[in-house]
């Protein structure tokens, strides 16, 4: 819960550690202090000189787990504080939540776990619930109005052969209904942000930054397939058996709903062929120690445990020696429970742990 609370954490020393390691990193030409970093009164001039003396455009950056690159998880105070320094310097912020957002990490939106909205949010996958492609780029009046003018050279001119598909769009219509009457928590009560800098106080981001859509839903990749399958009902909560983590941000309090068991995540991470195994909304991943070392290439062992679950009933794929799965946010808890000794059951078979020793 204290990882998660994004708030509290910016009072920490840890905190201050971050920022002087990011400036330090941001301008590698300032004076240092005796530590070897950033000088504060060096730090503070820079941060007065605003997007000036910021050698890049813009901060782009995938909040909080990493999927492409093996389910890497990111300390959220860390991609906080980093936020907040290229606000203060005029730096606009966009979010790539292809992978990580509506519900994918349990809550609505990174913003829920970063306690801040950005300025660009790119949303797709399970908008259409993984069904069909589909994304959608949502932005601030502030960034919106920048392409807005009677003039044609004022507007972004880029359009995609199937923007706004009619069989994507009513997908996207249906997972975003089921979203909304399941009951699944909305975004938490944070507060908005100025646009960019203070010293642009022209542009304001609104209450609750660029708008979110209230949902998404179904299954997508990798497939999970259990003996009671998936349901899209909107009669019944799928979540009335999995765990929440509090956190509060910004005033508001953000839940996160937990698709897999805690006990059972703690379980799997003591086996001797495990480095490390989380769980975060509808994610679990579970990394092996593979004799092949670690990256895209180590997919050995981690192929042969994906092949056992495969004989299971379970289609899952690895990313190098790591061995995630993924619910719908529909997923009934039964299902998880049943996914969660699939995989248990294949990564003792394939190293020869005896799971009535415990």
């Amino acid at each position: 819960e204290f990882y998660l609370d994004v708030t509290k954490r910016l009072q920490s020393p840890l905190a201050g550690v971050y920022e002087r390691l990011l400036l330090d990193r941001l301008f590698p030409d300032a004076p240092r202090g005796p530590d070897g970093l950033l000088d504060k009164s060096a730090q503070r001039e820079r941060s007065r000189l605003g997007s000036a003396s910021v050698p890049f455009g813009c901060l782009l950056l995938e909040p909080v787990l990493i999927g492409a690159g093996g389910m890497v998880l990111v300390d959220p105070l860390w991609q906080r504080v980093l936020v907040d320094l290229c606000r203060e310097m005029g730096v606009p912020v966009v979010y790539d939540e292809v992978f990580s957002g509506l519900y994918r990490l349990g809550v609505q939106s990174a913003r829920d776990l970063l306690g801040v909205h950005p300025d660009v949010s790119c949303f797709a996958k399970l908008i259409t619930g993984g069904l069909l492609p589909l994304a959608v780029t949502l932005a601030g009046p502030h960034v919106f109005e920048v392409f807005d003018g009677d003039k044609k050279a004022d507007a972004l001119l880029h359009g995609h052969s199937y923007t706004a598909h009619p069989t994507g769009c009513a997908a996207a219509c249906r997972a975003l209904r089921i979203y909304r009457r399941i009951g699944l928590p909305g975004p938490a009560n944070i507060p908005p942000l100025e646009a960019f800098s203070s010293r642009q106080p022209s542009h304001a981001l609104p209450e609750g930054g660029p708008s979110c859509c209230n949902g998404g839903a179904g299954s997508h990749g990798p497939h999970s397939h259990g003996p009671h399958g998936q349901t899209d009902s909107p009669h019944s909560h799928p979540h009335s058996h999995s765990t929440t983590t509090p956190g509060t941000h910004g005033g508001g309090a953000a839940w996160v709903v937990d698709s897999w068991d805690e006990e059972f995540v703690r379980r799997v991470s003591l086996f001797p062929s495990v480095s490390r195994a989380f769980r975060l909304g509808t994610v679990l991943a579970v990394e092996l120690v593979s004799a092949s070392g670690t990256g895209y290439a180590a997919v050995g062992d981690s192929l042969a445990v994906v092949r056992l679950l495969r004989n299971m009933g379970v289609y899952a794929r690895p990313l190098g020696n790591v061995v995630y799965l993924m619910a719908a946010p529909v997923t009934e808890a039964a299902t998880c429970r049943w996914l969660e000794g699939c995989l248990e059951r294949a990564v003792a078979e394939h190293f020869g742990i005896d799971l009535g020793v415990r």
